[in-house]
């Protein structure tokens, strides 16, 4: 009996320990097939992610720059990231509308999204996200470039406006002055020449003749030049004629017509007409006819005021001879006694 039941009991150990080892070698089978179902399952996974990134690649020009994008749907995402993949996809897209509407691109969120990728999916080929950013971020910098430059330009526009405003207020102000003292100068000038041709008239034509007597057959004197000051002495000879004074003395008739009380009348060159203003002016040709007249008048004259010049001496000549034959006319003589004349 004893036997028996160490029999017994020697089966049951044994079978426990043939029991424990299959359960052993049961389990090793089982732990190895679950490895190799998590590995195949984790490479058809791989598979599939890596189809889905190909398929999701293309190529796009920006900013005159070729550019390799990626875009995966978001039900074909195969990432722990995806919904950090699907944000900034998202974020991207915009990023391009601003980019074609050429206005500041928004890309606040990219860095933060692109790191979190590189956390959670360090196998997700972040890369081609960071290089599209990089043309939306030089884009940027070109926007503020210009957006600066635009700025300075109108702030430097500002400034030459300023500065013509001022300068054309100084050069109004300068006008002004010059203005001014044109405007007092020209009075000045026109007191002067009141001064001057005040009660005299012009010689208007580039010659005029001045006769003897008011009428076209009477003797030439001479010729009158353009700007000669004349001055009327008899201005009712006739409705044609008009006696005038030249020099100092020097008379005359002359057509009326021939004749201006307006200097500035006078076709004469600025040169000429400065000359006129500045002080009396005449020029006088004398004709040979009348300086054979005027010659013989003065010889005349001469020999008249000769001959009177002898008349009186001699009239002195005897008024002495007279004078010395009167008592007044002779020498007194003191004596011891008295005097006499003799």
């Amino acid at each position: 009996m004893y036997t028996f039941k160490k029999s017994l009991l020697m089966t049951m150990v044994l079978g426990l320990l043939v029991f424990s080892g299959f359960a052993q070698s049961l389990g090793s089978v089982i732990s190895t097939g679950s490895r190799l179902g998590t590995g195949l399952s984790d490479n058809i996974r791989d598979k599939k992610k890596q189809k889905n990134i190909e398929a999701g690649i293309s190529q796009h020009e920006v900013a005159g720059k070729q550019v390799i994008t990626l875009r995966v749907p978001s039900d074909k995402i195969v990432s722990p990231a995806k919904n950090e993949i699907s944000s900034l996809q998202a974020q991207l897209d915009r990023c391009f509308a601003q980019f074609q509407a050429n206005q500041t691109i928004d890309g606040s969120n990219v860095d933060e999204f692109s790191r979190a990728i590189r956390l959670r999916d360090p196998s997700w080929p972040v890369h081609y996200y960071d290089a599209e950013w990089t043309i939306y971020d030089e884009h940027n910098r070109v926007l503020t470039q210009k957006a600066y430059q635009l700025k300075d330009s109108l702030w430097r526009a500002g400034l030459l406006a300023e500065q013509r405003r001022a300068d054309s207020i100084q050069n109004a102000k300068l006008l002004a002055e010059v203005d001014r003292q044109k405007r007092l100068q020209q009075e000045k000038d026109s007191i002067a020449l009141a001064s001057i041709t005040l009660g005299y008239h012009f010689v208007n034509r580039p010659f005029i003749i001045l006769k003897e007597k008011p009428t076209a057959a009477s003797t030439d004197i001479g010729k009158l030049y353009l700007g000669t000051y004349v001055k009327f002495t008899d201005d009712l000879i006739s409705k044609e004629y008009v006696k005038v004074m030249i020099g100092e003395g020097l008379e005359g008739f002359v057509l009326r017509s021939d004749l201006t009380n307006k200097l500035d009348s006078i076709d004469a060159t600025a040169a000429e007409q400065k000359r006129l203003r500045s002080a009396h002016y005449y020029k006088f040709e004398e004709s040979t006819a009348w300086r054979a007249k005027r010659e013989a008048i003065e010889a005349r004259e001469r020999a008249a005021e000769e001959r009177e010049i002898a008349a009186a001496e001699r009239r002195e000549a005897a008024e002495e001879a007279a004078f010395r034959k009167s008592a007044p006319g002779k020498k007194y003589h003191l004596g011891p006694k008295g005097g006499c004349y003799y």
